[in-house]
């Protein structure tokens, strides 16, 4: 790989890495002031919950395939499809789990009307968990410029979405949606 390719992609990823900065610091100004001190507590309660999960199957499986993937190109395909396969069971548990313990987790955090905002977030594990994988993908073939891409639009949709459903009307449940 060439030192510009490299010099690229650092450029790009940064870019995306600015654009996630910029859109949580959105999401998080702007929610405070739409759904105010109790659904905004609510939001990041639940937030936080989903996260921890994410941080866990987005670190160490995508990383790996990266590795491996960057490593044996010509195995690539089969390395992907592999993580795809073992991440999207691992993320279908992890959903199910907290869906079915979103009671005990609302009950943690002596607010039981989390519960069905705990199930709806959930849903998202899986999803986000390929998301993940094909990222990973795309760094280990080195296709930094796809790989921001993919992040941009991310970091792009993720807000305006957020908001489209708050100002519509849907307040806690469209910035959960």
């Amino acid at each position: 790989m060439k030192q510009q390719d490299v010099v690229m992609g650092t450029v790009y990823l940064l870019i995306a890495q600015i654009a996630f900065v910029f859109s949580g610091y959105m999401v998080h100004i702007g929610l405070g002031r739409l759904l105010g001190p109790s659904e905004y507590g609510s939001y990041s309660v639940i937030l936080y919950i989903i996260t921890l999960f994410n941080m866990i199957l987005s670190t160490g499986l995508p990383q790996a395939a990266s590795k491996f993937i960057s490593e044996d190109r010509i195995q690539s395909g089969a390395v992907f499809k592999t993580s795809l396969i073992f991440s999207s069971y691992l993320g279908l548990i992890i959903f199910w789990t907290i869906f079915v313990s979103a009671e005990w987790i609302a009950s943690v955090f002596k607010d039981p009307e989390l519960s069905p905002y705990i199930k709806v977030a959930s849903l998202m594990i899986p999803f986000y968990n390929i998301f993940t994988i094909v990222l990973g993908y795309y760094n280990g073939l080195r296709y930094y410029k796809i790989q921001s891409y993919l992040l941009l639009s991310y970091h792009i949709i993720k807000p305006v979405m957020i908001f489209s459903f708050v100002c519509m009307g849907f307040s806690l449940w469209g910035a959960i949606l």
